[in-house]
């Protein structure tokens, strides 16, 4: 290893220095680029899964709702309206029952004591009921309320905008499944980050192609985390506990006047979601989409966002990593060089990356809380190790060729060396036939 490192030192050039400092800083800086989409990266569910059993090892997974959460499910409380596709009448379709989440919402603005309410219900364009004109009206008159949009499923009415935020989320043919979460999307926020607007009165901002949050660097998207999980009844299961639902007709309206739904909503976040059927599929399983929001929200309460100093310190170190190990690239070695076994240096070309950056991620979110997906440094140094590592091999072989020809005297070479053998024969022949 010291022999390397002064081989290193003595091949390093102003250059070769110039160029490490480059890709200690472009490599983490298309990192956060990538980060800020709504794009998930390859294995980031695996890595999810692994944070998630690291956390229940250690004691730190969560496996309740916070208290000031109040969980209302629409699920069973239907209504059939007509529905028409190009003018024409084509049958019924169940959409949640409006004339109850009309009364429900009257109810609790006339109580006024509820911290805000997310009304997981797509109210889409073409769907409609007699109730909608006073529901809309409704809705648009509360303070501290949000519904869902999608961007290719335009609201039934224009008044619910301003109380509408983006419910959007990408997959990939790599990754099917939900794992990463983008709060903005242009202009419009999320649930999630309307939410942290007016219940913490913070933002996200764009700046460029940077992001900033509570006078921070941030994040736009992050990798997600699910520390509030959900189920379908009260049993534990392994280490997530399965949760009640209050169920919005039978438990809330129905009792209302036994049990005030001013008394369940007092100083609540009320999510009101269809928790069994709108579900999502994450490292977890099936988690309800009003869950995923729900975390969603959390994370950027809790900060997971921001780049604060700590996290800028774990930038620091990777990118002193990202800086030393394409010194030794460009200089001609890798991790491979450490041994000299070549069936082992094939596999060190690839697995000592992957293990080296897995070390670091471990260490990133024991020690600074991060959440760190390295496949793109595992990819770019994974792929240098392996060209030098094949460089070296053919560079081998050929001072194997040239060495080989040299030690074989080829027909009309060393011709001066010949003639004098040839030329001492004669005369050796004539000292013999004196005597």
């Amino acid at each position: 290893m010291k022999k390397i490192w002064n081989e290193i030192k003595e091949r390093t050039t102003g250059r070769k220095v110039l160029w490490s400092f480059f890709f200690s800083l472009a490599i983490p800086l298309f990192s956060y680029l990538l980060c800020n989409t709504s794009i998930p990266l390859p294995d980031e569910m695996a890595v999810l899964q692994g944070w998630d059993k690291l956390k229940t090892f250690n004691g730190l997974s969560k496996d309740s709702i916070p208290d000031e959460i109040l969980l209302v499910n629409v699920s069973f409380d239907k209504q059939l309206v007509g529905y028409e596709k190009n003018g024409m009448p084509v049958g019924q379709y169940a959409i949640t029952d409006r004339r109850k989440l009309l009364k429900f919402l009257r109810l609790a603005q006339k109580a006024n004591n509820y911290k805000y309410i997310l009304l997981d219900v797509i109210f889409e364009k073409g769907i409609a009921s007699e109730t909608d004109s006073a529901l809309f009206q409704q809705i648009a008159s509360m303070e501290h309320i949000v519904i869902p949009v999608h961007k290719d499923a335009p609201l039934q009415d224009s008044i619910l905008y301003k109380k509408a935020a983006n419910a959007d989320y990408t997959v990939t043919w790599q990754e099917t499944n939900f794992s990463r979460f983008k709060f903005r999307w242009g202009d419009l926020p999320t649930i999630p980050l309307k939410m942290y607007q007016e219940l913490n009165g913070e933002d996200i901002s764009r700046h460029g192609i940077f992001y900033s949050s509570c006078n921070w660097l941030c994040q736009n998207g992050i990798t997600l985390q699910l520390p509030f999980k959900m189920s379908n009844d009260t049993k534990r299961e392994g280490d997530h506990l399965k949760y009640d639902v209050i169920q919005l007709g039978v438990d809330l309206l129905e009792l209302d006047s036994i049990s005030p739904i001013a008394n369940d909503i007092k100083d609540k976040i009320v999510v009101i979601g269809d928790f069994y059927t709108d579900v999502h599929d994450t490292y977890l399983g099936p988690q309800p989409g009003s869950i995923l929001c729900l975390n969603a929200y959390y994370a950027l309460q809790r900060g997971d966002h921001i780049l604060d100093g700590r996290k800028f310190l774990f930038y620091i170190i990777i990118s002193l990593i990202y800086f030393i190990l394409t010194l030794c690239y460009m200089n001609g070695f890798s991790l491979s060089e450490l041994t000299d076994k070549v069936w082992f240096k094939a596999i060190i070309s690839f697995g000592s990356i992957s293990l080296l950056f897995w070390i670091m991620a471990i260490f990133g979110y024991i020690f600074f809380d991060t959440v760190y997906n390295f496949w793109i440094p595992i990819v770019i140094f994974s792929t240098l190790g392996t060209i030098i590592y094949i460089n070296s091999l053919i560079k081998e072989i050929k001072n194997e060729k040239t060495k080989t020809t040299s030690d074989i005297t080829l027909p009309g070479t060393n011709r001066s060396s010949s003639r004098e053998l040839q030329d001492s024969v004669p005369e050796q022949q004539q000292d013999k036939n004196r005597q």
